[in-house]
């Protein structure tokens, strides 16, 4: 036969007492509070941080839209080798120069940025955004050869090159990002 002991429930009331009753002195109250304050701090850091990478994404966003905005309206103008090269590193290329330059709203940067900052998404579309100004320019450079750097395109050629063009940019850069306009 097993032998059972009966439960002592008077040392779990002593238990239970001397936590209320610190929990009823003035450290105990300090040390509430202090859980308290501290886990509302936490929550609040947590949500500011959350916004303001919410917010970075945003703006890198809006940026990528606008470069590619920018880079079709400047295009609709280029009628030679040095206009559409011009268009190209203003709006989708920007290196810079020097190793000190910090230009911090290039297009290479910002789709950087997108991928270690976005979510997986977000990552496709920055690497899909590199990848359309690869093929943007394999486009330019097919077109004009080693040609003329002032020589211009006929106006069926231009209208080609631009067809060529105009639905990597929509597709890589306008579209995916369009969802950041007001």
């Amino acid at each position: 036969m097993s032998s059972q002991r009966p439960i002592d429930i008077t040392g779990d009331k002593r238990l239970a007492a001397k936590v209320w009753d610190f929990l009823h002195s003035a450290f105990g109250m300090v040390f509430l509070v202090s859980i308290v304050s501290a886990s509302f701090a936490f929550a609040f850091s947590q949500y500011t941080a959350y916004r303001k990478h919410r917010e970075t994404v945003h703006y890198l966003k809006w940026g990528i839209y606008n470069e590619g905005v920018d880079f079709e309206s400047e295009i609709e103008q280029a009628f030679n080798r040095y206009a559409y090269e011009a268009a190209y590193d203003e709006d989708l290329h920007r290196l810079s120069t020097r190793l000190g330059d910090y230009q911090g709203s290039t297009l290479e940067w910002m789709t950087d940025e997108l991928e270690a900052l976005g979510d997986s998404e977000e990552r496709e579309q920055a690497k899909g955004v590199r990848e359309g100004a690869r093929r943007v320019w394999e486009k330019i450079a097919a077109k004009f050869g080693d040609g003329d750097w002032w020589a211009n395109l006929d106006w069926d050629s231009k209208r080609e090159l631009d067809q060529e063009i105009k639905p990597i940019i929509d597709d890589t850069m306008i579209m995916p990002f369009n969802s950041v306009l007001p």
